[in-house]
């Protein structure tokens, strides 16, 4: 049974068991499917984005594609009502309204920082723009358009992958970005969404980041990629051991494994230590034991 099913089929029996209608809920043991499906999510790199901007057909798809990847907006609900007037481009900051978060308190709104690559991308449409045009992307309000069709088309044309919901990827994206250079809440802000759900549904694994914390250690990806195994050392024959194999063979040294047998230098450290304390190798221990004997 889906989610959805699930859902519908819960909010039906509530109020039957709470009336006392029927006595025990037939569908206790369903479990409801997940939201989440990670083979139909993507990351858009910046150079892949790239190459999408560059062959948008018109400078409103370049903005759509642009402030999905680099903002997080939701397409096309958010791009719906975006006007000039809300972008600042004294403090960097746009004003998203939000249709979706809209039934929370507080939540109609938001703002969500401006990116150097959104940057540029909206100064040169906005240089572009008619005299006194009020939307960004003002054939978005007309509904006979279908963004995934076309959307699909311009990756196409890109050379790259067409993958499922490409804007909700974009905005997956971002969120995957700012969640590794922004505190996660302060992100989750930006975007419109709790934390929980960023990481449940927006926050993706990405194999590069492995690779730059590599090479950032000192290892190449080709050393990453070699088996975990012991270090090898060479020993003064020539011979090549394990670490392991040398560790266990300092163990059976005794005090050569701490840096050197007992010599007469090593004994003559602490002789006034030395000289107080006696061996209880050759005394038999008494019924009483060791410990003195208290008075009284």
């Amino acid at each position: 049974m889906t989610r959805w099913m699930t859902r519908r089929s819960w909010n039906l029996r509530c109020p039957a068991l709470k009336w006392r209608m029927i006595e025990s809920n037939p569908l206790a043991d369903i479990k409801s499917g997940s939201h989440s499906n990670t083979e139909r999510q993507h990351y858009f790199s910046q150079e892949d984005i790239a190459r999408l901007i560059e062959q948008c057909p018109t400078r409103e798809w370049r903005c759509i594609f642009a402030m999905a990847r680099y903002a997080g907006v939701r397409v096309p609900s958010e791009v719906w009502d975006l006007g000039w007037a809300d972008i600042n481009w004294e403090t960097g900051m746009i004003l998203v309204r939000s249709p979706k978060t809209a039934g929370y308190a507080g939540k109609d709104t938001r703002s969500v920082p401006m990116m150097p690559e959104l940057r540029d991308v909206l100064r040169t449409a906005f240089e572009e723009a008619e005299e006194g045009a009020g939307y960004v992307c003002p054939s978005v309000r007309l509904k006979s358009n279908n963004f995934c069709t076309q959307g699909a088309r311009i990756i196409e044309r890109a050379g790259l992958k067409v993958w499922p919901k490409p804007f909700v990827n974009c905005r997956s994206s971002c969120a995957t970005d700012m969640g590794e250079r922004f505190p996660i809440k302060t992100a989750a802000e930006w975007l419109g969404h709790s934390p929980t759900i960023a990481l449940a549904h927006y926050h993706q694994s990405r194999a590069d980041v492995h690779a730059l914390t590599l090479i950032r250690g000192g290892l190449s990806p080709a050393e990453s990629a070699l088996p975990n195994t012991i270090p090898e050392r060479v020993t003064e024959s020539g011979t090549i051991v394990s670490r392991k194999a040398s560790l266990s063979a300092a163990d059976t040294n005794g005090p050569e494994r701490r840096g050197g047998s007992e010599t007469p230098e090593n004994k003559a450290v602490c002789p006034p230590l030395a000289a107080t304390v006696h061996s209880r190798q050759n005394h038999p221990m008494t019924p009483r034991g060791f410990e003195p004997l208290l008075p009284g």
